[in-house]
């Protein structure tokens, strides 16, 4: 009974962190995508 609780538990937090995972690339993501528009826009002044 101990063992499956801490495998859900387990099972939790390695899907928290898959979650922080994903959010920080796609800010990293965002970030690349606007500083390349950036760099586009002014190239094209």
């Amino acid at each position: 009974m101990l063992n499956a609780a801490a495998a859900i538990y387990v099972s939790g937090v390695v899907t928290t962190l898959e979650a922080a995972v994903d959010a920080a690339r796609s800010a990293l993501r965002e970030r690349r995508g606007a500083e390349r528009l950036a760099a586009l826009q002014a190239a094209t002044r």
